[in-house]
């Protein structure tokens, strides 16, 4: 009996809110950002995870924690649908602003660490994904503003 947990990274998720697994739904600029791990264990005991990941854009990667730790099982492991509709199931990384700025960047898993004794654990898996942030559209009043004695701001319809 393996006496350390054996984890895998099953696929890596950049989202603003809505995504898919083949990241086909543009990512805006300075849009706050949400990297998503789904990690399973295989063999050894359960145990609370933390990650930490390299986001490289131009130059050195910077590294980010992960803003919580799981419970890996191997004896129970839900399926990657289930763990995609429960965001207590991955490990998220918040991306700091300066990373979501308009080009690519490349997200890869760097480590997965016991979270009681921040021993590392063997993580194997696919490369991380490289996406692309898009300048947003400005927002355009599409109406002329109507005009009232109050003083709340002017309404109109906004695209």
């Amino acid at each position: 009996m393996s006496t350390q947990l054996h984890a895998v990274l099953d696929a890596t998720e950049i989202t603003q809110a809505v995504q898919d697994l083949g990241h086909s739904v543009t990512l805006i600029a300075h849009k706050t950002t949400v990297v998503r791990l789904y990690v399973s264990g295989t063999s050894g005991p359960a145990a609370q995870v933390r990650g930490v990941i390299a986001v490289r854009r131009s130059g050195p990667a910077t590294t980010v924690a992960s803003v919580n730790a799981i419970t890996l099982d191997p004896a129970h492991s839900p399926d990657l649908a289930t763990r995609r509709g429960d965001a207590g199931l991955s490990l998220n990384f918040l991306l700091p602003a300066g990373l979501t700025t308009e080009g690519e960047v490349t997200i890869s898993a760097v480590r997965v660490v016991d979270a009681v004794s921040g021993t590392p654990l063997p993580l194997t898996g696919p490369a991380g994904p490289t996406v692309r942030f898009q300048a947003g559209r400005p927002l355009r009043r599409t109406s002329p503003p109507t005009t009232s004695t109050h003083s709340s701001p002017p309404c109109g319809r906004w695209t």
